[in-house]
């Protein structure tokens, strides 16, 4: 039974919180939840997830004329996105959150996650 609203912030490609006005909100969620004395805030509490999709590093065909496969992200690109999802997971924690990182198909995956924790958006 789900008592509050949950909302479930899906990371795609913009890994940045700075400027992001959904973590300024869950950032006073949490705070809220944390003191002792509650103040009647109108934010959600929030949970985060990326998902590294398998799409990302499966061969497709190259648009050239040649025979040569292609991948959207190469073992350079898979490092900087690594180390990316890292640091924002990182900022997360640092304001008392945590991000859920999964592996496969986000069509699958994040429904999957809202219905576990009974999110109410995403």
């Amino acid at each position: 039974m789900v008592t509050s609203n949950v909302r479930l912030i899906w990371h795609r490609r913009d890994l940045r919180l700075h400027d992001n006005e959904l973590y300024h909100s869950s950032a006073l969620a949490i705070q809220n939840t944390n003191h002792k004395s509650h103040s009647s805030g109108t934010s959600s509490p929030s949970v985060s997830l990326f998902v590294f999709d398998n799409g990302y590093f499966q061969p497709r065909q190259s648009s050239s004329t040649n025979d040569y496969d292609t991948v959207w992200c190469g073992p350079h690109a898979a490092q900087v996105l690594i180390e990316a999802v890292t640091t924002l997971r990182n900022h997360i924690r640092s304001i008392g959150g945590e991000l859920i990182i999964r592996v496969g198909d986000p069509t699958i995956i994040v429904p999957q996650i809202a219905k576990v924790i009974g999110a109410t958006e995403i």
